[in-house]
């Protein structure tokens, strides 16, 4: 009998145990609220160095960390082909087409000389011959035929003067070709000298000497020295929440237990479709003292924030956003801001109500 007594006793025990659930009198708290993301370091003004023209690369002029000017030389490109164009064009220049064609020049004034000449001579039989038609001497045949005579050698002494010219037209069409050519050719070669285009650092190069190159191959990349960027890349779902000059604190995996802050710079409009996120920048207002591309962070990009709200922990909250305010009875509250452990309540409690954990 004592033994079916403590049985109860115990099973009663179990009973009320299991029916204490933890409860939470409802504070006002702090509250804000933030967007996940994660992304990597990038140099102020990073970009890929490539070159415009295919060929070998000859020479590299710098390493991996080293700083340099707007200006420095980076790399030697060399391309056989260009080089034949090149000395082709200055053989080319070296004698003028004037020099090259001074006998046919020569032989146009001859003959233009040689026009005249006729032409005078032709116009003075003409006018002979006139005055002794004028004193009915000769005939008319005789002097159609003195007429007929300097036309044609007065056509002649024109075609020669045009085809001189034209002659000198051409070979100073091809005086400026081949001086153009030349240039064009040396500022081709100018294109196998790759410079840098502002000062900063070289922070990785990816090819050596002997290999081929041409246009869209990367050869380094090159950034500031002092100036690094939070690229961050944004869910999709909470794209609408970020805005330009919003806080943002860093967790670099290179800095354990350190945060830092940041701010949002600038919002992509253009969704990658292979993560679905955007990418959102960010510049430091304090950064680590020593930065370098590529390192990865975790960052909390700070949307809203509110002194004093009515708070509860989410766990007290179900899915259709209603706590229990007795053991069995429910109810519907409206929610505001959400972090990661709280959630606002802006209707449907007070402080110092007693809530109940979901079953």
């Amino acid at each position: 009998m004592k033994e079916i007594i403590s049985m109860i006793i115990c099973f009663s025990v179990l009973i009320s145990c299991a029916d204490k659930r933890e409860t939470y009198k409802v504070e006002a708290f702090n509250i804000t609220e933030s967007v996940y993301a994660s992304g990597k370091i990038e140099s102020k003004d990073q970009y890929q160095i490539m070159p415009k023209m295919a060929g070998l690369i000859s020479k590299i002029h710098v390493i991996e960390g080293q700083e340099v000017k707007k200006g420095d030389l980076l790399f030697s490109i060399s391309n056989d082909q260009i080089l034949l164009q090149k000395e082709g064009a200055q053989l080319a220049t070296q004698r003028s087409a004037f020099e090259n064609n001074f006998e046919k020049i020569e032989e146009l004034k001859n003959a233009i000389e040689q026009a005249d000449l006729k032409m005078k001579n032709d116009s003075i039989q003409l006018i002979g011959q006139k005055s002794l038609w004028a004193q009915n001497i000769g005939s008319k045949q005789d002097l159609d035929l003195r007429e007929l005579s300097y036309k044609n050698s007065q056509a002649q002494w024109k075609s020669s003067q045009a085809r001189l010219k034209d002659l000198r037209k051409s070979l100073e069409y091809q005086d400026r070709l081949s001086k153009n050519n030349l240039n064009i050719s040396q500022a081709s070669l100018s294109d196998f000298v790759i410079k840098a285009d502002r000062d900063g650092r070289i922070y990785r190069l990816f090819k050596e000497v002997g290999e081929l190159v041409g246009p869209n191959v990367p050869l380094a990349i090159l950034g500031s020295t002092k100036d690094f960027l939070a690229i961050l890349n944004v869910d999709e779902r909470d794209v609408s929440k970020i805005q330009i000059d919003q806080k943002v604190y860093l967790d670099l995996e290179s800095f354990p237990d350190q945060v830092f802050e940041a701010k949002v710079t600038k919002i992509s409009p253009y969704l990658n479709e292979r993560d679905k996120t955007f990418e959102v920048e960010a510049s430091f207002v304090e950064s680590p003292k020593i930065l370098l591309p590529n390192q990865s962070f975790e960052a909390n990009i700070l949307v809203k924030e509110k002194s004093n709200a009515i708070t509860i922990p989410r766990k007290f909250l179900t899915l259709e956003h209603e706590v229990f305010i007795q053991k069995n009875e429910k109810k519907k509250i409206t929610t505001g801001l959400e972090d990661l452990d709280k959630v606002e309540v802006l209707e449907g409690l007070a402080i110092g109500d007693l809530i109940y954990l979901p079953k």
